[in-house]
């Protein structure tokens, strides 16, 4: 897929994704930035519902995120760095500039929470194993054996990638699809003025997509 996207676009078509996925993990706000709250020692009441209020609000500012992301790297305007309105006026449909809550599409939620969910989940569980090693020791004085620490870690990597990747593909198609309202009068663009086919370069984004998930499944 790499190799299409240079061919295609060029290095200048990795920058969208790069510069917004590194904005984000600046900012605190990539989706792990709360896993520190997972101490085994720390399963408590209070911590529990942290855990639950982080993992809500982070769904939710996800959910936004993946839309813009997703929906910049298959557009074929180039998105001005300094001038975020008109970007969003290219990447969103005047019914969503509009009605921002269109935005969160019930299945992209459920996408992401499924995904925050498991997160939070194997994370804890590999604490959980870490610690029970950590006290197997202590005890018994053995040397746990470094292949089960690579069993593990294979197991874990397996479950990973079988669980999380159709979540990813489900998120990137469900953040491609514009919402639109036959109720809203078309909002006013912007001076610098989005282009009006927006919605169809983004269909062939989705077409490019679909052709590189065919490509990566067959090889």
């Amino acid at each position: 897929m790499m190799r299409k996207v240079r061919t295609n676009e060029g290095w200048i078509g990795f920058v969208p994704s790069l510069a917004f996925a590194t904005v984000m993990t600046m900012a605190g706000l990539d989706m792990t930035s709360f896993l520190e709250y997972l101490e085994w020692q720390r399963w408590d009441t209070l911590g529990c519902l942290y855990i639950l209020l982080f993992a809500a609000i982070k769904v939710m500012i996800y959910v936004v995120a993946a839309v813009i992301e997703n929906r910049a790297i298959n557009t074929r305007f180039t998105l001005p760095t300094f001038s975020p309105r008109y970007a969003l006026f290219v990447l969103l449909t005047p019914a969503e500039c509009a009605r921002p809550r269109l935005l969160f599409a019930p299945g992209l939620i459920l996408a992401q929470a499924l995904s925050m969910a498991y997160i939070v989940t194997a994370f804890a569980f590999r604490g959980f194993l870490v610690r029970l090693v950590e006290l197997r020791q202590r005890q018994s004085g053995d040397t746990v054996s470094i292949v089960l620490f690579i069993a593990l870690y294979i197991v874990t990597l397996v479950c990973d990638t079988m669980i999380l990747s159709p979540l990813e593909v489900a998120t990137v198609r469900l953040a491609l699809q514009r919402s639109t309202s036959e109720e809203l009068s078309p909002v006013v663009v912007p001076s610098d003025g989005a282009p009006d086919k927006a919605g169809d370069e983004v269909k062939g984004g989705l077409a490019r997509l679909v052709l590189q998930l065919t490509y990566i499944t067959r090889s």
